[in-house]
């Protein structure tokens, strides 16, 4: 009887900008984590380090470098640089009018704005985090870190966010029905490997309105 042929392992490439090294350490446990979990498909997941520069420098990246070999790009940003650095919101527009020409293209380039830092985005995990503080305050006073540098240095900072009842599966509960300053519309395929980017709206009218789209890195993995 002629033996079955095993069944060819689909994988998954997702290439994922960081801005800042507490976003690297988090993909970095995110992707340790994804490792554990039996997919449909196996999820491989490639944080770009970006190493500060701002919008600018990630916009030049994206526009550098190759995406032939993965299946979408994320960008997770801070949008506390759009007023707070001299010509950023000139860049980020620039980065919003990429993400939705890729709409039209095999590989989307997906954004993900934590308003106003990642460090807030981080405090969402926590059920204990009520948003009427400092997001770098309430890390320091119940995360366990001496200062703000300790948290971002943290490589360890995927496992500090999911210790105890901390859960990144919280951000899209607390996020249900929130206005965003950017929000996706993203089909995404286990079975298929396929992920379509279907709009993007950026509306900067709600920049007082602290929140993150966080969850769309998830759904894009197919781990939400």
């Amino acid at each position: 009887m002629p033996r079955k042929r095993a069944k060819r392992q689909l994988i998954r490439e997702v290439l994922v900008y960081c801005e800042g090294k507490t976003e690297k350490h988090y993909i970095d446990g995110l992707r340790q984590w994804a490792r554990t979990l039996d997919l449909g498909a196996r999820v491989k997941i490639k944080a770009v380090d970006v190493k500060g520069g701002g919008y600018g420098a990630i916009l030049n990246m994206l526009r550098k470098e190759p995406d032939s070999n993965c299946v979408a790009r994320v960008v997770l940003l801070d949008f506390d640089r759009y007023r707070g650095v001299q010509g950023e919101d000139a860049i980020f527009n620039q980065l919003v009018a990429y993400s939705k020409a890729s709409m039209r293209k095999a590989v989307p380039c997906i954004l993900v704005v934590s308003n106003a830092s990642f460090e807030h985005a981080l405090c969402l995990h926590d059920t204990g985090y009520h948003e009427s503080g400092i997001a770098a305050s309430f890390l320091l006073e119940n995360w366990g870190y001496r200062n703000l540098n300790d948290c971002k240095s943290d490589e360890r900072i995927w496992e500090k966010a999911h210790t105890g009842d901390r859960d990144h599966a919280h951000i899209a509960e607390r996020m249900r029905g929130r206005k965003l300053v950017l929000t996706n519309k993203i089909e995404a395929s286990r079975s298929k490997i396929d992920i379509k980017l279907k709009d993007v709206r950026f509306d900067v009218g709600c920049e007082h309105i602290f929140g993150t789209n966080l969850g769309d890195l998830f759904k894009v993995l197919c781990l939400s």
